[in-house]
C-alpha cells in the first residue's frame, strides 16, 4: 500500500475505522493516522492463507460509497466498504441498498415518505413502461417489480424470501411488497377490488392474533407464514396462507418486558375506553360496524383491568414501545376481519373465546387436607367461581364439566375407566394446556376462515389455455437468542438454518454446479456452509430431533434423560454441539448456529414436543356449543376412533410430535421454493434498542456475516446472474445482429459506449456457427445456456430497445412519407378544382358589383332629393311650432299675472278675517276664563260659608240635608225637561189614567196631591230643543229619567193595584209594587205640573220643617227593594234639626238657581214615601251591599246568600242546558244572562274587582257611589 492511501483499519469499537497510510516500513507493517485524533498508529498486517490482508483494507472514494446504490460496482468491495455505505445511506434515511439481486433493508424504526402512490407509480411494471425504463433507486418495489415482470414475461412462478433477525422489519416488508403486487394487479391503481382488498386485509388479522412484543421487537411474528398469491393474466385471483409453529406457550407465560398476543390488549383497552365518558377517553373511538354493542359486553363478560389477569400481568409490561396504540389497532383488526369474510356473529364468538381464555388463567385451585401429600387432590377454589362460570359461559361448555376436566383425569385400562384426581401443579398445568389449545384452535380456525374467503378458483374452472401463476412471500420468524432459550427457539433457529442453507445452495452451490456443468470459467468462492449444523438437527437416528422423538416415545421419558442422551451422543463428537460442566448441571447445551452460538435449556422439551392434551379436555371441547370450537374438534372427534385403534397397535410409535411436524412443513416449503425463481430481501436491525437514527456498527457487521451477505456479494460480482437458453437467446437477440452491423444503426448505438457490444456479436456468431462454448468476461456461452453478467444483460436490453425504437422510427418515416405523398396528390387535384370554381365565382361577383353600382347611383340621387325635401319640411314645421309656443308662453304669463292678483286679494281677505277671529276667540276665551274663575271663586266662598255654618251649628245639618234634597230634585227635573217635552204628547193621553190613579192614591194614603205645585222651571226654547241621548235609564238620584215610564221599575209592575194600595195603609210593610206605582204616579204628576207651570212665574213658598220629627230621606235614586230584597235603614235621633233652626230659609238660594221651592203637596208625598220605605225596611231582613253606603256602614256587613231558584227572578224563564243560572253578588238571587250582565266592584262583599250583579243592584250601588262623589263620605254617613 502506498503512502497517502486511504484505508480501513480494524477497530474494537467501530469494527472498521478510516485512516491514512503515512509510512510503510516493511511488508508486514504500516503506519497510519486516524483523521479524528490525528494520532499515528503502527499496525502489523495480518493475512489469510491466500495472502490477502484482513485487518487493513483499501477505502473507496467518499462519493463512490455515498452515491453508489449497487455495492457490486464498488471498486473495493469488502466488509468495511459495505458497512460504511450502509451507515452513510442510513444517516440520509436511505434504508434500501442493492447488492446484485439482493435488497438490503434496514429498519428505520420510524415512518418515512417512501411508500406513496407517486413513488409506487415510478416502479410500475406495466408493459408500456419497459421501453422507457429508467434507473430507479433500490426499493422493496424493485423486488416486487422483478418478480412480477419475470412471472408475466416468462411464465415462471416466483418467490420472495424475506429473512432477518427478530425486529429487522420482515413483517412490514412483506406488507409493502403485497401492497405493490395488489397495485400492479389493479393496473397501477390502489387496490380496491374485493379479492385484492381481502388479500391485503389478511395481514392485520394475523398480526393481531399471531404477533406480540418481545425483548427485541414490539411487533414480532410469533409464527411463520408463507403467502401464495395466485395470478391469472396479471390479475390476482386468490391467495393461500400457510402458517408454521405458532408460539402458543406465550398465551400462559411471558418473559420480562414482553407481552402476550396483541389481540388481548387491543380488546380490553377498547372496552375500557368505551366505559369512560367521552371527555376522559384517550381519543375518539372509531365505529366498529358490529351488530352487537361491545360496551354492553363488559358486564356480560366480566371484564377486569389488564393487570387483573394472570395471563397478562406476568411480565409487568402492558404498553408497546413503537408508538402504536392498541385502541387504534382494534378497529383496524375488526375491519380486516369483516373484509376477509368473517361475519359479525363469528367476530363476537372469537372475542368471547379471547376473554374466556383470560378467565381460565384466573382460575385458582386448592388442595384437599390429606396427611399423605401423594393422596391430595386439587379442586377449584370458591374464590374463582366468577371466573369459572364466565369461562364456561364464553367457551359454551357446562360449568361442572369444566371443573371436572381441570381437576380430574380418566385412565382407560382393559376396557375399564378410572377417574383420578390431580395434584395442585397438575391442575395448573391442565388449565394452561386448555388455554393454549383453545387459542391454537382459534388461530387455526382464523387461518382456515381467511383461506376460505381468498381461495383461488380451481384450475378446471379456468378457461382453456389459462394457467394460474404464483408469487410466494415468506415471512418467517427471525433468528432468536433469548436469555432463556427453550424448545420454541430451537425450532425457530432450525428454520432459519434451513433457509440459510437454501440461500447458500441457490447462491453458492447451485451457481458453482451450473458453471461447471456449462463449462463456464469460474473461480471458486468459499462461503460458510451450515450443513453440519443442519445435520445436527436432522440426522437419523442420532440427531437433536431424533433423540427428542425417541425420548417422547419412552413411557417414563424425562427432560433430564434427554439431556443425558444429548451429552452422550454429541459432546466432543460434533463440532456444532457444546456443553460446559455448568451447563450440564443445569440441563443446558449450546449449538453453534450460523448467526452465533445459542444456549438452550431442555426443561419442557418433552411436553412441548408431545403437545398432548388430556382426553377429558378433548371431549370437553368436542361438546362445546361454540361454532368455532365445534368446527375444529368435530374433525378430531371423527378421527378419534381410528386414532385409538392405531394407538392400540402402534402405541406411541405412530404419533406425530411437534418437531417432526414442523420439519415436514419446512420440507414442503423448501420444495415449493425450489420450483420458483427466488428473490431475496435481507432485513437488518440497526440497533437492539429499537431507536430511530441509531446505527450500531458492531450489530450490523454481525448480521452481515451471519446472513452470508459478504459471500453473496462476491458470488454476484464474480458470477453470471442472468442466464438464457440458446433458443431463448436466438429468439430474443438474433434479430439484432444485422441491424448492429448496419453503419447507420451502429453509429446510433455507438453514441454511448457499450462494452458488451463486441462480445455480444461474437456470441451471436458463435451460436450461428454451432460453437459449443465461448468464454468472455461479460457474456459467455455454455453448452445449453448463454450467461450474462447483470450489467451486460442490462446493456444488451438497452441496445435491443434502441434498435427496436430505430426500426420503428424508420417504418414510421416510410409510412408517413407514403401517406403524405398520397395526400399531396389528392390535395393538388382538389386545388385546381377549387381555383377554377373560384375564378368563375369571382367574375360573377364582379358583374354583380357593376350592376349594383349603377343601381346605387340612381338610388342615391332619389335618396338625396327625399332627404332634402324632408329636411325643409322639418325646418318649416319647427319654426311654426316655435312661434306657437312663444305666443302661448306670452298668453300664459298674462293669465298667470291676473290670477295671482285675484288670489292675493282673496288671501289678504282671508288672513285679515283669520286675524280678527283669532283675536275675538282669544278675547272670548279670556272673558270666559275670568267668568269661570269668578264663578268658581264665588262658589268656593259660598261652599266655604255653608261648610263653616254646618260645622259650627249642628242644627243646620237637617236644613242642609233638606236643601240638598231639593237641589237634587231640581237638578233631576232640569235634566228630565228635554225628555218630558218629547213625551208630552204621550203623557197627555195617559193623563186621565194618571188622575184616576192619583185619586186612588189619595184615598189610600189620606193626603191630597191635586193642589201640589211644582216650581216653574226655566222656559224652554222651542227653537233649540234639547238633544236626547239614547241610553239605558239607570235608577239614580242624579238621573232625570229615574222614574220614566220605560224604566225597569215601571216595566216590572205597570198595572196599579188598588187592593195592595189599600193594604199599604193597614200593614206596616206594604208590597213593593204598590209603592212603585205610587212613586211613578207622583213623578208623572210632577212632570205634568212642571209642563203646565213652565210659563208661570216662580212660586216661592217657605220651607218649613216639622218640629220634633226626623225624616230619614234615602236617595231618590235608590232602587226598589224587589224580589225579596231587603235593606235595613236606621235613623239616629240625634240627627233631628232643632227648633231654633226653623227660621233658616233657602228660598233665596233656589231663586238664584232659577228654581222654585217644593210645594207642601210635594213635601207631603216625599214624607209618605219615606215612611213607606222605613216600614218596608223594618220588616225585611238586614243586609249590607256596599261599604260605601251609610246603611252598610251603620248596620255592619252581611254576606248575601245565593238562592237556587229554577227560574229567573226578572223574566221568570226556566234554567236549562241552554239557559244558565247566574247569581247576583249583591242580593244573591238567580238571574239569566240577559238580566245579570252588569259588573261593579263590591268591597263590602269582599269583591275589589268588578263582579256580576243584577240591573237593580247595579243602579242602586251606582247611586250610592254618586252620593259619595257629590256629598262626601262623612255627609252620607251622617244621613
Amino acid at each position: 500500500m502506498e503512502v497517502g492511501a486511504s484505508v480501513w483499519i480494524a477497530d474494537p469499537d467501530d469494527v472498521w475505522t478510516a485512516a491514512t497510510v503515512t509510512a510503510h516500513p516493511d511488508e508486514h507493517t504500516l503506519v497510519v493516522q486516524r483523521p479524528q485524533s490525528r494520532e499515528t498508529e503502527t499496525i502489523k498486517l495480518i493475512a489469510d492463507r491466500d495472502g490477502v490482508t484482513t485487518n487493513v483494507l483499501l477505502r473507496n472514494r467518499l462519493d463512490e460509497e455515498e452515491k453508489n446504490e449497487d455495492m457490486i460496482s464498488l471498486p473495493h468491495l469488502h466488509e468495511a466498504s459495505i458497512l460504511q455505505a450502509l451507515s452513510t445511506r442510513y444517516d440520509q434515511n436511505t434504508i434500501y441498498t442493492k447488492i446484485g439481486d439482493i435488497i438490503l433493508s434496514i429498519n428505520p424504526f420510524k415512518r418515512l415518505p417512501l411508500y406513496e402512490d407517486a413513488i409506487m407509480s415510478k416502479y410500475d411494471a406495466s408493459p408500456e413502461n419497459e421501453f422507457f425504463e429508467q434507473v430507479l433507486p433500490p426499493h422493496l418495489y424493485t423486488i416486487g417489480k422483478r418478480a412480477f415482470v419475470d412471472m408475466t414475461r416468462h411464465g415462471r412462478d416466483q418467490s420472495i424470501l424475506i429473512s432477518g433477525e427478530s425486529g429487522a422489519g420482515k413483517t412490514e416488508a412483506t406488507k409493502i411488497i403485497m401492497s405493490y403486487l395488489a397495485n400492479m394487479s389493479n393496473g397501477g391503481k390502489s387496490a380496491e377490488s374485493s379479492i385484492e382488498t381481502q388479500v391485503l386485509q389478511t395481514n392485520p388479522v394475523l398480526e393481531a392474533f399471531g404477533n406480540a412484543r418481545t425483548v427485541r421487537n414490539d411487533n414480532s411474528s410469533r409464527f411463520g407464514k408463507f403467502i401464495e398469491v395466485r395470478f391469472q393474466q396479471t390479475k390476482i385471483v386468490g391467495a393461500k396462507i400457510r402458517t408454521y409453529l405458532l408460539e402458543k406457550v406465550r398465551v400462559t407465560t411471558q418473559a420480562a418486558n414482553e407481552r402476550n398476543f396483541h389481540i388481548f390488549y387491543e380488546l380490553l383497552t377498547t372496552i375500557h375506553q368505551m366505559q369512560l365518558p367521552p371527555k376522559k377517553q384517550i381519543k375518539k373511538l372509531t365505529p366498529l360496524g358490529l351488530h352487537f354493542d361491545l360496551r354492553k359486553k363488559a358486564s356480560e363478560w366480566h371484564i377486569l383491568d389488564l393487570e387483573a389477569y394472570d395471563f397478562l400481568n406476568q411480565s409487568g409490561c402492558i404498553e408497546r414501545r413503537d408508538n402504536v396504540l392498541d385502541i387504534d389497532q382494534f378497529p383496524i383488526t375488526v375491519k380486516a376481519m369483516l373484509d376477509t369474510g368473517i361475519s359479525s356473529v363469528e367476530i363476537e364468538q372469537v372475542l368471547a373465546l379471547v376473554v374466556g381464555i383470560l378467565h381460565l388463567g384466573n382460575i385458582r385451585f386448592e388442595s384437599t387436607d390429606e396427611s399423605d401429600p401423594a393422596m391430595r387432590s386439587a379442586f377449584v377454589s370458591s374464590l374463582s367461581d366468577v371466573h369459572v362460570n364466565t369461562a364456561a359461559k364464553l367457551l359454551q361448555v357446562p360449568v361442572k364439566a369444566l371443573q371436572t376436566a381441570l381437576t380430574k383425569r380418566t385412565i382407560s385400562t382393559n376396557g375399564e375407566v378410572f377417574v383420578m384426581g390431580m395434584s395442585l401443579q397438575q391442575a395448573k398445568h391442565t388449565r394452561n394446556a386448555l388455554a393454549m389449545e383453545v387459542y391454537r384452535s382459534l388461530f387455526d380456525w382464523l387461518v382456515l376462515r381467511v383461506n376460505g374467503s381468498i381461495h383461488p378458483p380451481d384450475q378446471h374452472v379456468l378457461k382453456a389455455g389459462d394457467k394460474m401463476q404464483l408469487i410466494g412471500l415468506l415471512d418467517i420468524f427471525g433468528f432468536e437468542i433469548m436469555a432463556l432459550n427453550s424448545f420454541e427457539q430451537l425450532c425457530i433457529n432450525y428454520a432459519n438454518e434451513t433457509l440459510q442453507q437454501q440461500f447458500n445452495s441457490y447462491v453458492f452451490k447451485t451457481e458453482q454446479k451450473l458453471y461447471e456443468a456449462e463449462n463456464i470459467a469460474w473461480e471458486f468462492i468459499s462461503f460458510p456452509d451450515n450443513i453440519p449444523c443442519i445435520e445436527l438437527f436432522e440426522k437419523k437416528p442420532i440427531g437433536l430431533f431424533s433423540l427428542l422423538d425417541q425420548e417422547c416415545r419412552v413411557p417414563q421419558g424425562s427432560d433430564k434423560a434427554l439431556a443425558s442422551k444429548y451429552y452422550k451422543s454429541f459432546l466432543d463428537q460434533h463440532a456444532m454441539f457444546q456443553a460446559s460442566k455448568a451447563h450440564m448441571r443445569d440441563g443446558q447445551f449450546t449449538v453453534l448456529h450460523y448467526a452465533g452460538p445459542v444456549n438452550y435449556s431442555v426443561d419442557g422439551f418433552l411436553d412441548k414436543n408431545k403437545d398432548a392434551l388430556l382426553e377429558s379436555l378433548v371431549e370437553l371441547l368436542q361438546d362445546s356449543h361454540s361454532t368455532i370450537v365445534h368446527d375444529i374438534y368435530q374433525k378430531t372427534k371423527a378421527a378419534s376412533v381410528s386414532t385409538k385403534r392405531r394407538a392400540a397397535l402402534n402405541s406411541a410409535i405412530g404419533s406425530v410430535n411437534v418437531a417432526e411436524q414442523f420439519k415436514s412443513q419446512l420440507t414442503d416449503l423448501l420444495q415449493t421454493i425450489e420450483k420458483t425463481s427466488p428473490h431475496y430481501v435481507r432485513c437488518l436491525k440497526p440497533n437492539d434498542e429499537n431507536q430511530p437514527d441509531s446505527f450500531n456498527r458492531q450489530r450490523m457487521v454481525e448480521q452481515l456475516r451471519s446472513g452470508g451477505v459478504l459471500e453473496a456479494v462476491k458470488v454476484a460480482r464474480a458470477g453470471f446472474p442472468v442466464r438464457l437458453t440458446h433458443k431463448e437467446f436466438r429468439l430474443g437477440y438474433a434479430t439484432l445482429v444485422k441491424p448492429l452491423r448496419t453503419p447507420a444503426i451502429a453509429d446510433l448505438i455507438q453514441a454511448e459506449t457499450f462494452p458488451v457490444l463486441e462480445e455480444f456479436l461474437l456470441v451471436c456468431d458463435a451460436l450461428a456457427s454451432t460453437t459449443k462454448t465461448v468464454q468472455h468476461s461479460l457474456v459467455s456461452v455454455g453448452t445449453s445456456k448463454v450467461f450474462f453478467r447483470r450489467k451486460a444483460f442490462e446493456d444488451v436490453e438497452t441496445i435491443k430497445r434502441r434498435i427496436y425504437s430505430y426500426c420503428a422510427l424508420q417504418v414510421q418515416r416510410i409510412y408517413r412519407g407514403y401517406v403524405c405523398h398520397k395526400a399531396y396528390k389528392r390535395l393538388q387535384q382538389a386545388t385546381l378544382t377549387v381555383q377554377c370554381a373560384y375564378r368563375v365565382h369571382r367574375a360573377y361577383e364582379t358583374l354583380q358589383h357593376l350592376k349594383r353600382m349603377a343601381a346605387s347611383t340612381r338610388l342615391q340621387a332619389w335618396t338625396r332629393q327625399v332627404l332634402a325635401t324632408h329636411k325643409y319640411r322639418c325646418y318649416r314645421a319647427a319654426i311654426i311650432k316655435l312661434q306657437s309656443k312663444h305666443r302661448q308662453a306670452v298668453a300664459i304669463a298674462v293669465v298667470r299675472a291676473r290670477r295671482e292678483h285675484v288670489h292675493s286679494i282673496k288671501l289678504q281677505r282671508i288672513v285679515r278675517g283669520f286675524l280678527c277671529r283669532r283675536r275675538f276667540a282669544q278675547a272670548r276665551t279670556h272673558i270666559i276664563a275670568v267668568q269661570c274663575h269668578w264663578r268658581r271663586r264665588h262658589a268656593r266662598r259660598l261652599l266655604a260659608t255653608l261648610r263653616s255654618e254646618f260645622r259650627n251649628v249642628k242644627a243646620l245639618q237637617d236644613d242642609k240635608r233638606k236643601l240638598q234634597d231639593q237641589l237634587k230634585k231640581v237638578e233631576r227635573e232640569l235634566s228630565e225637561k228635554a225628555a218630558l217635552e218629547e213625551a208630552n204628547r204621550k203623557m197627555q193621553k195617559e193623563l186621565e189614567m194618571m188622575r184616576q190613579t192619583l185619586e186612588r192614591v189619595r184615598s189610600a194614603s189620606d193626603f191630597d196631591l191635586s193642589t201640589a205645585e211644582v216650581a216653574p222651571m226655566h222656559p224652554m226654547n222651542p227653537m233649540n230643543p234639547p238633544r236626547i241621548r239614547s241610553r239605558r235609564p239607570p235608577i239614580g238620584k242624579s238621573r232625570s229619567n229615574s222614574f220614566a215610564p220605560n224604566s225597569s221599575f215601571y216595566r216590572r209592575d205597570s198595572t196599579p193595584k188598588i187592593q195592595q194600595a189599600e193594604k199599604t195603609q193597614q200593614a206596616p210593610a206594604p208590597p213593593v209594587d204598590i209603592f212603585a206605582e205610587l212613586i211613578h204616579n207622583v213623578v208623572s204628576l210632577f212632570d205634568n205640573q212642571a209642563n203646565q207651570g213652565a210659563s208661570k212665574p216662580p212660586i216661592a213658598p217657605s220651607v218649613k220643617s216639622p218640629t220634633g220629627v226626623v225624616v230619614a230621606q234615602s236617595p231618590m235614586g235608590r232602587p226598589p227593594l224587589c224580589k225579596g230584597r231587603s235593606r235595613t235603614l236606621s235613623v239616629d235621633p240625634e240627627m233631628a234639626i232643632p227648633e231654633h233652626q226653623d227660621d233658616y230659609n233657602y228660598e233665596d238660594m233656589l231663586r238664584e238657581h232659577g228654581l222654585a221651592p217644593p210645594s207642601e203637596e210635594v213635601e207631603e208625598a216625599q214624607n209618605l214615601m219615606e215612611q213607606r220605605f222605613r216600614a218596608m225596611s223594618s220588616s225585611s231582613r238586614m243586609r249590607s251591599d256596599s261599604n260605601f253606603s251609610a246603611v252598610s256602614s251603620m248596620t255592619g256587613r252581611d254576606v248575601a246568600r245565593w238562592s237556587k231558584d229554577s227560574r229567573c227572578k226578572e223574566c221568570n224563564c226556566e234554567f236549562n242546558l241552554f239557559v244558565r243560572r247566574h247569581h247576583c253578588r249583591q242580593c244573591g238571587f238567580s238571574f239569566c244572562f240577559e238580566h245579570s250582565t252588569r259588573r261593579i266592584a263590591l268591597p263590602s262583599q269582599g269583591y275589589k274587582d268588578p263582579v256580576r250583579v243584577c240591573d237593580d243592584c247595579f243602579e242602586w250601588v251606582s247611586n250610592l257611589n254618586e252620593q259619595l262623589m257629590y256629598l262626601g263620605e262623612d255627609e252620607v254617613y251622617d244621613d
